[in-house]
């Protein structure tokens, strides 16, 4: 009994002394799951799931892959800015407008074309489709008359997109602006003409300058059609040429005129050339003085 006892008693220190050994040496601990995990071969996908931190008592929360981000689309094509002279398509609109209309009159009242450019370089032309007005024949001449709004407008409108001058952000109100802006002035000066010879006995006088005022415009309105095309396409240099050559026509064209009113008012002139120096001040030469310093205090 004692011999058993004794061998119990050898046999748990054996062991013990095996089990303390194995946690404090180098042996393997039977209880760690480590080398087991270790031991177990492990596929591609799964070690790619594993956590690198394995003990299963560790509250850190392992960091995850950052996912890629989606790259949002580029769009390749530039975003045309129309900007207040409106952009392409606006502006061959309004060539189209203006070339059509000069066609359509053209074609639809020619002997009415052919006699103002007549009466331009003859004044006996111009006293016969003077008289032809006064009977009736005064509307084709005033459709004639809008086509030079028109076009005169469109011509500003151009001249304002090159020197990049605006007064709005919306081209079609800068082109309407610029057509109302020409009908205006004329209007005003047709009203102070008639004023004028309501006035002084000079009703015929007047009368007839205003119609020359209407002819000679006419003729200006079917060149600048052409004109406005050759400067909305023509380079930056080929269309300063072009604007510096179109106001020296309307510079030209507009002191033929004032010749031709000299002529109507050959009588008066001696006797009344304090009142005609202040009709050529007031009437002709302020209105282009303020004209041109509205667009040179932009430039």
């Amino acid at each position: 009994m004692k011999t058993r006892l004794t061998i119990f008693w050898i046999i748990c220190g054996l062991r013990l002394a095996i089990t303390v050994h194995a946690q404090n040496g180098t042996g393997e601990n039977p209880f760690e799951l480590t080398p087991r995990l270790k031991d177990k071969p492990q596929t591609e996908k799964q070690v790619r799931e594993v956590p690198e931190n394995t003990n299963p008592f560790d509250l850190v929360t392992p960091t995850p892959e950052t996912p890629k981000l989606i790259e949002p689309l580029v769009r390749t094509e530039e975003v045309d800015e129309e900007g207040p002279f409106g952009g392409p398509s606006f502006l061959l609109g309004v060539i189209l407008f203006g070339l059509v209309l000069m066609t359509v009159l053209v074609t639809s009242l020619r002997p009415f074309l052919v006699k103002c450019y007549r009466a331009v370089l003859n004044e006996n032309m111009l006293n016969q489709i003077y008289r032809e007005r006064e009977t009736g024949l005064f509307v084709p001449y005033f459709i004639l008359y809008l086509m030079f709004f028109v076009n005169a407008g469109i011509f500003l409108f151009l001249l304002l997109k090159y020197h990049h001058i605006t007064f709005t952000n919306y081209p079609i109100l800068l082109l309407t602006g610029c057509v109302l802006l020409i009908s205006l002035l004329f209007f005003l000066k047709h009203l102070l003409l008639a004023v004028v010879g309501g006035i002084f006995p000079v009703t015929k006088e007047t009368s007839i300058y205003s119609f020359t005022i209407m002819v000679y415009c006419i003729m200006l309105g079917l060149v600048l059609a052409p004109v406005n095309l050759m400067i909305a396409y023509a380079p930056d240099e080929l269309a300063n040429i072009l604007i510096l050559g179109s106001l020296f026509f309307i510079v030209s064209l507009y002191v033929i005129r004032g010749f031709r009113g000299l002529l109507l008012a050959n009588d008066y002139l001696r006797f009344n050339i304090f009142h005609f120096l202040l009709y050529i001040c007031t009437v002709e030469i302020v209105p282009v003085l303020v004209l041109y310093k509205l667009i040179t205090n932009q430039l």
